[in-house]
């Protein structure tokens, strides 16, 4: 090689400095990215689990992970799993350390955690019979002030995991939304608050769960939902699913296996055949469908 090519060659290897080189090129060089927490044994990791009644209240998403994922040989051996939800708290109350159970954002950050999944904002959004529900504006102040708290304060990542969609339509006497005409505004705009943090920081993922295991559309009924809040059993169970996934490193974030999907949907085929208008047929339809495709079936 001439003298001229090497003085060139070692002139541009001074040129390319750091911080001119790729985000991801300098994440995988400092270690920093999430990708390799989910590559990483879980054995003495401590994993948070942040939010409010969907997160404290979710028994099926915590039976499933201690029963199917914390086992020996499981993607979570050995870790720490702690439910830090509140029941009936907002994000705005936890950023501002107010909650009825003491889990707010300064202990959470106590607990330096390797990992936080967080899923705040739906009792946000839909307010109260004394309150009007808060801005989109003002969930995303608050849910970059908890992911910046984070950040800035703990070494550990966080996977903020996106509110199921709600359901269309009162399934009780509480009126946990109105208008009800609201749920797909409101669902939709909670997708957008959280899908607007996407390559906020290297230490920080978003995992769909609308998208994945309840579907974008709100709906009159859903076979995973409990009412118009909260999933149920067979729901929370699916999340745990998605997220042990992504957690684990998974390429593929499954909600349903087709052993869980069966029972789902022997019930959609009972109520599509006691439906008497087109309407309900449609939706029960639209649902066995929508099992089908989480559980990686065909669509019928």
């Amino acid at each position: 090689m001439s003298m001229y090519r090497k003085l060139v060659k070692l002139c541009l290897v001074a040129v390319i400095s750091p911080s001119l080189m790729p985000a991801q090129s300098m994440a995988s060089m400092d270690g920093g990215r999430i990708a390799l927490f989910y590559e990483s044994p879980k054995a003495g990791k401590v994993i948070d689990f942040v939010g409010d009644s969907t997160t404290e209240a979710a028994k099926g998403m915590y039976d499933r992970i201690a029963q199917q994922y914390a086992v020996p040989g499981g993607p979570l051996e050995g870790a720490t799993i702690r439910n830090r939800g509140d029941s009936g708290n907002t994000l705005n109350r936890f950023v501002n350390n107010i909650a009825a159970n003491g889990n707010t954002l300064d202990r959470v950050i106590r607990d330096k955690a390797d990992l936080y999944v967080l899923s705040y904002g739906i009792n946000d959004i839909r307010g109260s019979a004394d309150a009007a529900g808060s801005t989109m504006q003002q969930i995303k102040a608050d849910l970059k002030k908890a992911v910046d708290r984070l950040l800035q304060e703990t070494n550990g990542f966080i996977l903020l995991r996106i509110p199921n969609t709600f359901l269309s339509a009162n399934s009780s006497e509480y009126p946990y939304l109105s208008p009800i005409e609201n749920a797909q505004l409101c669902s939709d705009q909670l997708w957008e608050v959280y899908e607007s943090f996407k390559g906020y920081s290297d230490r920080l993922d978003i995992i769909d769960i609308p998208s994945l295991v309840f579907g974008r559309t709100a709906l009159p009924k859903h076979p995973l939902m409990q009412d118009i809040l909260h999933p149920n059993e067979e729901g929370y169970r699916a999340i745990a699913n998605a997220l042990v996934s992504r957690i684990s490193g998974k390429s593929r974030d499954a909600g349903l296996s087709q052993g869980e999907a069966a029972p789902i949907l022997e019930l959609c085929k009972e109520n599509y055949a006691k439906e008497t208008s087109q309407e309900g047929r449609e939706h029960w339809h639209r649902m066995a469908n929508e099992i089908r495709r989480l559980s990686g079936q065909q669509l019928e």
